[in-house]
């Protein structure tokens, strides 16, 4: 070979075995001149096997035709490119070519370099769809701001009606506060789908920590429940242990869209049938030492041919339009990745069913729980500062701590809040603030007040309609700033709960 290239032994030996890359010689009617150990790995062949190989069993968008003229458009101009090259197994692979012409002795030659790149496309691919999700995550927070808002106003308004009228013992009264539970349901419903979609978009929950499962599947099995359901599609979720506090290592926002895309996946197969009943069950439990989860269907089912390559980079059988999900291969990368397994079983015409199983984590955690103690109302004489910029806001929040017994005083911005705290800093124990207002924010101001630390320094409670906001994170600004929180919209016994903690526990929330 080095001889009919007229090259030195030496000089081949670090030209082409010596590279990191695949490197191969192609002749002018594109046969392996020679190749390097490393080629031959890349496409599944031994190293004698490559060395007989044309470069069309590999690459069938090569030209066909003379290829003299494409190696002379080489020589002057050198090529980088992506394309895709076919392994001895069948399998397509991803790959980066740099290739350059040579002319030696009056013969042509293609010289290049191949280097697998499948990974590299995938990982690329997980970081344009988390950067989406993160994205949605921001657009979802500011709409959940907006509609929890006016949500936390009706809620606030009801209450006062039926507050008012469930005192009188007439029929109309009766039919009015049977009118208005039936608002504040509704309102409730519209209240969790946007806390349950804010859920599944926060960006800081892809980040490797330790989670529970069950409480993100429940979250996310709720918004699934309340869009499927519409289709036509019976979902249901069970399990047939006590796992309630099992914990997972790995990250929570992968889980989930490997969780949403499973039951997508799912929805899309019984919705292809004319099955008259079409069923999804999602169930749960311990086997050994892993977390096991089972999504069953009673749809299409897949071929062999499809199971096969399902689980394929980029393989689909969707429509381009119909795409929604993160796809089967990196929703096993995403498993894999927390030392899990995929498996899956199909019949066509029966349905399939996905089987994840994640290693259950050794650390010591427990899940939060509601604290359903009495509360004593011990506000009567206390001093509050309520501020939001929501004038609605302000009657309906303020008429309910009233009724807790605090004296209250408002302001409609945290500029405004922060003067009337400096000007009478002692005359204020509590601050209840917004986070998004205009002229002045909700942390800007809480930053503001714990800045003078020189005067009395009140607890600051935060209430918002924002659903992107990790509280709990340590690396969140304000960690230790504020001594509680709670979300819109809300009710009275939310309120009174959040402040009775705060009077004896930081960084609390309801």
């Amino acid at each position: 070979m080095s001889s009919e290239l007229n090259l030195s032994p030496d000089l081949l030996e670090k030209l082409v075995f010596g590279a990191a890359d695949g490197v191969h010689v192609l002749d002018q009617d594109g046969n392996v001149v020679i190749c390097s150990h490393v080629f031959a790995e890349i496409l599944g062949y031994s190293f004698e096997e490559a060395q007989k190989l044309n470069v069309r069993e590999w690459d069938d968008k090569f030209p066909k035709q003379d290829l003299i003229p494409f190696i002379k458009e080489l020589i002057k101009s050198p090529q980088i490119f992506e394309t895709k090259h076919l392994k001895k197994d069948g399998e397509l692979l991803d790959v980066e070519i740099n290739a350059r012409g040579i002319e030696l002795n009056g013969q042509f030659y293609v010289y290049a370099s191949t280097r697998d790149i499948t990974e590299a496309k995938k990982q690329k691919k997980a970081e344009l769809y988390n950067s989406k999700m993160a994205s949605i995550g921001e657009l979802v927070s500011g709409v959940g701001h907006e509609i929890n808002n006016p949500l936390a106003i009706i809620q606030g308004f009801i209450a006062l009606i039926k507050n008012k009228y469930e005192k009188l013992n007439t029929p109309e009264a009766k039919s009015l506060t049977k009118a208005m539970g039936k608002i504040e349901s509704s309102t409730k419903r519209i209240s969790r789908i946007v806390a349950d979609l804010g859920a599944f978009t926060r960006s800081e929950i892809y980040e490797k920590d330790t989670f529970f499962p069950i409480l993100a599947m429940e979250n996310s099995y709720r918004l699934l429940k309340e869009i499927h359901e519409k289709d036509g599609i019976q979902i249901e979720m069970v399990t047939d242990s006590d796992c309630e506090n099992i914990a997972i290592d790995g990250s929570r926002g992968n889980f989930l869209q490997v969780f949403m895309g499973v039951v997508g996946n799912a929805k899309d197969a019984v919705l292809a049938t004319s099955n008259e009943v079409k069923t999804i069950q999602i169930s749960y439990g311990i086997v050994g030492n892993q977390f096991e989860v089972k999504v069953k269907d009673n749809g299409c089912g897949a071929s062999k041919e499809v199971q096969e390559k399902m689980f394929d980079p980029f393989f689909s059988t969707k429509q381009l339009e119909n795409k929604t999900g993160i796809g089967l291969s990196l929703s096993r990368s995403y498993v894999e990745d927390m030392n899990g397994t995929v498996d899956f079983n199909s019949e066509i015409g029966k349905g399939s069913e996905f089987i994840l199983r994640l290693p259950i984590s050794n650390k010591n955690m427990q899940a939060d729980t509601a604290d359903t103690k009495s509360l004593e109302n011990s506000f009567t004489g206390l001093r509050l500062l309520l501020v939001d910029d929501e004038e609605d806001i302000r009657f309906i929040l303020g008429d309910m701590l009233e009724e807790l017994g605090f004296k209250v005083t408002t302001a409609e911005n945290g500029k405004e809040g922060l003067d009337i705290f400096l000007n009478n800093p002692d005359q204020i124990d509590i601050i209840l603030s917004d986070m998004r207002m205009p002229k002045m924010d909700g942390p800007t101001f809480l930053k503001s007040v714990r800045s003078h630390k020189e005067v009395k320094q009140p607890k600051f409670v935060f209430f918002t309609g924002g659903i992107n906001i990790d509280f709990e994170s340590q690396d969140n600004e304000l960690y230790g700033l504020y001594d509680a929180y709670f979300l819109k919209p809300f009710d009275l016994s939310i309120v009174e709960e959040t402040l009775n903690s705060c009077l004896f526990d930081k960084q609390t929330a309801a």
